[in-house]
């Protein structure tokens, strides 16, 4: 039922360098024009947005790009925009992210990715038919996806082959996706589990205040203390970390109610030694499982604390993907 993607000569060949170019130049020209973005709305006007925005319910009707789209059912809601469930007049299916912000940078980065990488697709970006006091509010129509509620053992090998795998290509232009937590996971109608909510993605270049990157559950230590010589590209690997956990016990990690108190949290997981650690994520993991084996139990715990390691020690994508590929294979059935 659930798939990841095989690499394969036919796949590399079909991609090329070429695209791979066009796909860099476009996403550098979508983030130099919004790393100079300085249109500061009145709290007046983001509040008339937001009060419209919060004012949809089901079966009611929306005008996006000349079109007429039902309101189905709200499937979504953070900082940057609520996701909706909606479907055309010929009984069409999408996820419509209505955004709350004049900001769509990360609607562009999503769309052109998404023509090169295994996310789920972007169709669309434009602006809503709104009310004469409501300002500009664009909508981002995609595919729909399916939230990753419950999941077996073999289900989070694939999940990390896959959100691996779309670190990978996002490390290919240098981007972290700076946001990976479990409500921005879902898993498409393939069975390929992909990223969605690109709002935070950043060039590594263009990343200058680490309190606007990655909600706090989920960032790395040298993020929460603003350390000289973040290597970004790592964030998004201890974020998936926590993210797996949390999937797997219902239960956060690290759940700091301030940034000192997720500083001590974390620093404390530090202070264990690695047998220290092993035995607590295996005892929180497992403690209601009596069915896995114990060699599959342990080649998970391994591969969590290579992605919770400290900053050093901790892979990027493409390091780390082949190794949770090899930690499949010895999974034993």
């Amino acid at each position: 039922m659930f798939s990841f993607n095989k690499s394969n000569k036919s796949n590399k060949s079909n991609k090329s360098n070429k695209s791979t170019d066009i796909c860099e130049n476009i996403i550098n020209n979508i983030l130099e024009d919004f790393i100079n973005y300085s249109e500061n709305e009145t709290t007046q006007t983001e509040e008339a947005r937001i009060d419209w925005i919060n004012s949809f319910c089901e079966n009611s009707m929306i005008n996006f790009n000349n079109k007429k789209y039902k309101l189905f059912k709200q499937i979504g809601d953070g900082s940057y925009g609520v996701v909706w469930k909606v479907c055309d007049l010929e009984e069409n299916y999408y996820a419509l992210k209505i955004i709350k912000c004049n900001e769509i940078k990360g609607e562009l980065i999503h769309q052109e990715l998404s023509k090169n990488t295994n996310v789920i697709t972007g169709y669309k970006i434009d602006l809503l038919d709104t009310p004469e006091n409501v300002p500009t509010t664009h909508g981002f129509l995609m595919d729909l996806g399916y939230p990753v509620i419950s999941i077996n053992f073999m289900e989070i090998f694939y999940i990390l082959i896959n959100i691996c795998s779309n670190l990978e290509e996002l490390n290919k232009y240098n981007l972290c996706h700076n946001d990976i937590k479990p409500c921005n996971i879902i898993r498409k109608i393939d069975g390929v589990y992909s990223l969605i909510d690109f709002s935070l993605t950043s060039h590594i270049s263009k990343i200058t205040d680490n309190r606007f990157i990655q909600t706090r559950w989920y960032r790395p230590l040298e993020v929460l203390t603003n350390s000289y010589d973040i290597d970004y590209l790592k964030n998004d690997i201890w974020a998936l970390g926590c993210t797996i956990f949390e999937l797997i016990t219902k239960s956060a990690l690290f759940p700091g109610n301030s940034t000192q108190h997720q500083i001590d949290l974390v620093s404390k997981f530090f202070d264990l030694t690695t047998d220290e650690q092993y035995s607590y994520l295996y005892n929180e993991i497992f403690k209601n499982e009596t069915t896995t084996k114990y060699q599959n139990k342990k080649i998970l715990i391994d591969l969590l604390l290579i992605l919770l390691a400290p900053h050093n020690d901790r892979p990027t994508a493409t390091v780390l993907l082949p190794i949770i590929k090899n930690s499949l294979i010895k999974i034993e059935l």
